[in-house]
């Protein structure tokens, strides 16, 4: 009896001590890989490890086509008696975005409303996370590198929290370096962007190249919605081309919220710009889009001019600027202390735009006047027609009434500024009681055209018992 209990636990130890060598050798593996793989069009170069402590595969594929090209994962399995599987490094390079797509779609069609979580009955820790992907292009943007790198991440009852993790993400048209943490879903973290001239080339936008700071990004996701919420600033200037205007500094506070079930995503901004002539701009913007249905709309307030003649500026005091829209086009509405005016387009190609007086003009307010004229006043009426795809040449059109001339401009700015006007001489004029010895009938109407190209001016004046060519030279005068 004894030699037979002997032999048992003899032949016990024996298959023990073999099971551990088959888990502890990598021929184990290979044969498991080489076994299984085929059942489900997986191919791999090389595949090397053992069962216990884990493995590295080469150039996975699937039906061919290659998903990576190094996945490395080293566990520890004695975490199973504990409900955890303990991965103490998980690192992946080279991976095909386009073709694990691929892949996953093949496997199971991704539908954008199912937006259950995978639950699963047991933790899954990783200690430390590395991943890297291949060069890819997705909608016009070429990702160049995505890496991310974590630490102490933990996945347990469909929450993940994560001890520290940094990502980073270049493209042609930008480039994120994000660091942070996560906690039960809710990340915060902080970093930088750097938006590339392609991204306002490619949006025909007159800007340069410039650095964001990223501040306080805030995302919460839960099984209704995801909500990211950031900051924007930037303490550097942006140039936009040819000096048309500097924003010397911004911020703006963001949110982005998506939610699963009816598919909205909705955008609202908030936050404040300064240039070299207004110190500071309000801007808050609101943006929807629904079953591929997009709606805006926002409002900007600018603060007093700087730099240029108060006198020149006071009608803007005070102005704001709203607009809705959608896809398809946009409307405008501006007010301010002395104007008022409208934009419309009803296609994104073509626009109206529209100014006009509220109210009479003092002018002695904005022009310095004798004592007899200064009771003059003047209305404005303003007509500027646009077409995007070609903004120059600029035409503008402008009616101006008043108790001392009345005038009809026509303005075309492009390669040159030409300016063709009328001004007439009402009868009852300011002018005539203040220089009663001047004919003013024989210069009403008088008609000009003028031309500014560089730093040549040419002029021609006449009316009916007048003629007159002007030629400037800015430089020499």
């Amino acid at each position: 009896m004894h030699r037979i209990q002997y032999l048992f636990l003899t032949l016990l130890l024996l298959t023990t001590l073999a099971m551990l060598l088959l888990l502890h050798s990598t021929k184990m593996l290979q044969w498991a890989a080489d076994t299984y793989s085929p059942l489900y069009h997986l191919g791999y170069k090389e595949v090397s490890g053992t069962i216990l402590t884990g493995f590295e595969v080469k150039d996975l594929t699937f039906k061919g086509d290659k998903l990576l090209d190094t996945l490395k994962a080293e566990w520890n399995l004695s975490a199973i008696f504990n409900n955890r599987l303990t991965f103490t490094s998980l690192k992946a390079s080279g991976v095909s975005v386009d073709n694990i797509k691929t892949t996953l779609e093949s496997l199971h069609p991704l539908n954008p409303q199912n937006n259950t979580m995978i639950e699963i009955p047991f933790a899954i820790d990783v200690e430390e996370m590395k991943f890297s992907v291949n060069p890819f292009t997705q909608s016009g943007v070429k990702f160049k590198t995505i890496s991310l790198e974590g630490n102490d991440i933990v996945y347990h009852h469909q929450a993940i929290d994560a001890g520290d993790f940094f990502l980073s993400i270049d493209t042609n048209v930008s480039t994120i370096e994000l660091k942070g943490e996560i906690e039960a879903n809710h990340i915060k973290s902080r970093g930088a962007m750097t938006l590339h001239e392609a991204l306002f080339e490619t949006l025909n936008l007159p800007l340069k190249a410039n650095k964001f700071d990223l501040d306080s990004i805030d995302i919460q996701s839960d099984k209704e919605q995801i909500i990211f919420d950031f900051d924007l600033k930037s303490e550097e200037t942006v140039q936009v081309e040819k000096d048309l205007l500097k924003i010397e500094a911004f911020s703006l506070k963001n949110r982005i919220v998506y939610g699963y079930d009816e598919g909205v995503l909705s955008v609202e901004n908030e936050g404040h710009l300064s240039t070299p002539y207004v110190k500071d701009i309000m801007v808050e913007n609101s943006l929807t889009l629904q079953d591929s249905i997009l709606n805006y709309r926002g409002k900007i307030v600018l603060d007093t001019f700087k730099k240029i003649d108060t006198n020149l500026t006071k009608a803007l005091e005070n102005l704001e600027i709203t607009y809705q829209g959608d896809v398809d086009g946009m409307d405008v509405k501006m007010n301010s202390t002395g104007l008022k005016g409208k934009f419309i387009s009803n296609d994104f190609k073509k626009g109206d735009l529209t100014l006009w007086a509220k109210e009479d003009f003092i002018l002695q307010y904005m022009f310095a006047l004798p004592p007899d004229l200064r009771p003059s006043r003047a209305t404005l009426d303003m007509h500027i027609p646009l077409e995007f795809a070609h903004i120059l040449p600029l035409h503008t059109n402008a009616k101006i009434r008043s108790n001392l001339v009345d005038m009809d401009i026509d303005l075309v700015y492009s390669d040159e500024l030409n300016v063709t006007a009328k001004t007439s001489i009402p009868k009852d004029s300011l002018l005539r009681a203040f220089k009663r010895e001047l004919n003013f009938d024989a210069l009403s109407p008088l008609y000009a055209d003028i031309t500014t190209k560089r730093d040549i001016v040419h002029a021609n004046l006449h009316s009916q018992e007048m003629e007159s060519h002007i030629t400037l030279n800015k430089v020499t005068q």
